[in-house]
């Protein structure tokens, strides 16, 4: 996918090509689209798919909306976004499409692992997915904060012991 593959610098590899890859649809109607990290070298890492063998349960890859290579949790290694659009292959709502994020979490190997967990969150919580909408969404969940919930009551325990702007406990 040429508009999706390009030279970017990723903390700690350097200078590499990310090449995104449609499906063969010929092979498999459901299957998914592929990336790759390709260092110097001939080195070829290929980012794990959000199902096994790179094979939708019922949807159609449709395009790949955006890439990013944020350092999301600040540890210093720059981790992946992607943004795909599907659509499901059967049922009432063929034909319609819809975004799903996948956020990987890049080390200090140049190892990316799919954060699943943080994958599904993130698309259950974004009506809308965007670079941005994602990166907000985690900046408010914060690095190591507790889930969402909690963080809110712990807010609301906060502003009880502040009067004025100052703290009175």
């Amino acid at each position: 996918i040429g508009e999706q593959t390009f030279e970017v610098t990723l903390e700690p590899l350097g200078k590499v090509t990310f090449a995104s890859y449609r499906p063969d649809t010929q092979q498999n109607p459901l299957g998914d689209a592929l990336f790759e990290i390709q260092e110097a070298g001939g080195k070829t890492t290929a980012l794990e798919g959000i199902f096994e063998n790179n094979i939708r349960a019922n949807e159609i890859f449709n395009e790949v909306e955006a890439v990013s290579f944020p350092d999301y949790n600040g540890d210093g290694f720059s981790d992946i976004i992607i943004i795909c659009n599907y659509s499901p292959s059967s049922g009432p709502d063929v034909g319609t499409g819809y975004s799903e994020a996948r956020i990987y979490r890049g080390n200090e190997d140049g190892l990316f692992t799919l954060e699943r967990e943080l994958s599904e969150v993130t698309n259950s919580a974004l009506a809308e997915k965007t670079v941005q909408s994602v990166l907000g969404f985690q900046g408010s969940r914060g690095k190591h904060r507790p889930p969402i919930g909690n963080r809110h009551i712990s807010i609301i325990c906060r502003s009880r012991i502040r009067k004025n702007g100052r703290d009175i406990s």
